[in-house]
């Protein structure tokens, strides 16, 4: 080999040692921009699923006939939370629990918005919404009726204990004059009055079927009176 040969290899060496170093060098500046964090300005899909690292889905965005539902499960795969537009195209929002129980429940309704609250068996415990006059809030027993409601009125505020029938035994609300308080007999009838009237307190007792036979309270002059009622009224 003379000298002219052996250095045209030596140069064809040195050239494969160079390619091989600018491919290496390629290839390392592609693996480490693999790295780094890509940004996407959009995504434009028909469903999104959010898998752990056992391959378990613990989160989707989906269409549906409505429009749009977002639903996230726990490592069972159950659904724990859900958010999902409604048929009069308004938003929903439920929280369940790990037996697939929902146990609370947003709403839009026609007044505002509504939240439930419900028990292990899945039955409404405690309601609260947006009426007319205000909020509404409302508390059940397991049979589903109502213990207790809160609830805004013209005048101010009101409150109504009822028993495990659903009937009316105590209730607390304002008047243009200031409180009044009722008490119920079992039948939801009223038994007992005390309210403020234009001259002071005023306390009415009625009789079975509702009618007031027993007036106490004060008069114009800040006098006191007693009232009973016996085929008629008497003074006393």
């Amino acid at each position: 080999m003379n000298f002219k040969q052996k250095l045209g290899y030596m140069f064809i060496g040195c050239l494969f040692t160079i390619a091989g170093y600018i491919l290496a060098s390629l290839g390392g500046d592609t693996t480490h921009a693999q790295q780094k964090e890509q940004v996407i300005d959009k995504i434009v899909c028909r469903e999104l699923e959010v898998v752990n690292e056992k391959g378990k889905a613990v989160a989707s965005i989906a269409s549906s006939v409505n429009g749009g539902i977002m639903t996230v499960q726990n490592t069972a795969g159950k659904i724990v939370a859900g958010i999902a537009v409604t048929e009069h195209d308004s938003g929903i929002m439920s929280v369940q629990n790990t037996a697939g129980k929902v146990v609370a429940f947003i709403s839009a309704t026609d007044k505002g918005g509504g939240m439930s609250i419900q028990n292990t068996a899945g039955e409404v415990v405690a309601y609260i919404s947006a009426t007319d006059k205000g909020g509404d809030m409302s508390i059940q027993n397991t049979a589903g009726k109502n213990v207790v409601s809160l609830r805004a009125t013209d005048k101010g505020g009101g409150m109504l204990i009822q028993n495990t029938a659903g009937k009316n035994v105590a209730g607390i609300g304002t008047t243009k004059y200031g409180g009044i308080m009722t008490v119920h007999n079992t039948a939801g009838k009223i038994a007992v009055g005390i309210a403020v009237d234009v001259y002071g307190g005023i306390m009415t007792v009625h009789n079975t079927t509702e009618k007031a036979v027993v007036n106490i309270g004060t008069t114009k002059d800040s006098e006191g009176f007693i009232r009973t009622y016996k085929d008629g009224w008497r003074t006393h």
